[in-house]
């Protein structure tokens, strides 16, 4: 199986410094104001974003550790490997923390050859596009989240993180998964900006993932980019070669 994988990552309008960042199968961006790749690429695939914990004063510090931590293991072939590699980045967050207030978001994918996961600690988020809605995968780590209830992503109160890289004693959410179409991570900068609505209407418009993740960051900055702006759009690449 093959795939298209467009990720962005943007410092957005007010923040001094992007704490976010993205890795896609040994490509790693972090501690840049902007960064964008596209690539086909077989399976299997590893796919996560990260967002620094609000509160830490060195949120890029245990992005970065993520990224680099993944780009030394190889891809997750099932669920026990997939907790192994979350429990490594866990651990090197927890040593960096030792010496600087530092913390992130993950959620991700992992689509192999024979099982798929989804996985998540914190809110940033995984959705799947079936039938031209999004439905979120990923479960946040919050009261209202992790008690099956929902809060406006589009109001001031931000509910407090009960898990995060850099936590001890952390309980990952992964989830097994069946081939399914497009995916959506991404982390709050976005979906604190643009509602649901209004990113499922882009995907129905747009067939081109490097357009749909260009006007979802633009959506976001023009609506204040009060965070920063990270999201991967993950498209299956149809057998005859065509994306449409």
């Amino acid at each position: 199986m093959k795939y298209e994988v467009c990720a962005i990552t943007d410092i957005g309008c007010i923040r001094q410094n992007n704490e976010d960042g993205f890795y896609i199968n040994n490509m790693g961006c972090y501690n840049t104001s902007e960064c964008f790749i596209y690539e086909k690429i077989d399976a299997p695939l590893i796919a996560f974003v990260t967002d620094g914990v609000g509160g830490s004063k060195a949120g890029e510090e245990a992005t970065r550790l993520c990224i680099q931590t993944s780009q030394k293991e190889t891809i997750p072939y099932d669920d026990n490997e997939l907790v192994a590699l979350i429990d490594k980045m866990n651990k090197g967050v927890i040593a960096l923390r030792k010496t600087v207030d530092s913390a992130c978001t993950l959620a991700g994918i992992v689509l192999g050859e024979d099982s798929s996961y989804i996985y998540n600690l914190g809110d940033s988020r995984v959705y799947v596009l079936e039938q031209g809605y999004l439905n979120q995968l990923s479960t946040d780590d919050t009261v209202s989240g992790l008690s099956g209830g929902n809060i406006d992503d589009n109001v001031d109160i931000k509910e407090p993180l009960m898990q995060y890289i850099g936590k001890e004693a952390v309980l990952p959410h992964i989830k097994q998964i069946s081939n399914m179409t497009q995916f959506l991570i991404c982390t709050d900068g976005l979906t604190d900006m643009v509602s649901l609505d209004e990113i499922e209407k882009l995907f129905s418009e747009q067939n081109d993932i490097k357009k749909i993740a260009a006007l979802l960051v633009s959506r976001a900055k023009e609506k204040g980019g009060l965070d920063n702006i990270t999201l991967i759009i993950v498209k299956p690449v149809k057998e005859d070669g065509n994306n449409g």
